[in-house]
């Protein structure tokens, strides 16, 4: 199953994919911007938007994203 989670001023979407990717999507145009090349089973932004957790049932890998 995705997880997914809009950043705090929804400038930007992280979506898990089928495939064992994580994507960062541009909010308003919907491209992608980014790709980690790990699977995410719930991801979530820090507060300033500049910091995702990735995590899986084994660990929680955080990433710049700045925002």
């Amino acid at each position: 199953m995705p997880a997914f989670s809009f950043s705090l001023d929804n400038s930007l979407l992280a979506i898990s994919d089928p495939y064992q990717n994580t994507l960062i999507l541009d909010g308003e145009t919907w491209e992608v911007v980014y790709t980690f090349t790990v699977h995410a089973t719930a991801v979530a932004f820090s507060p300033n938007g500049e910091t995702l957790a990735l995590a899986n049932p084994w660990e929680v890998d955080l990433d710049d994203v700045g925002s």
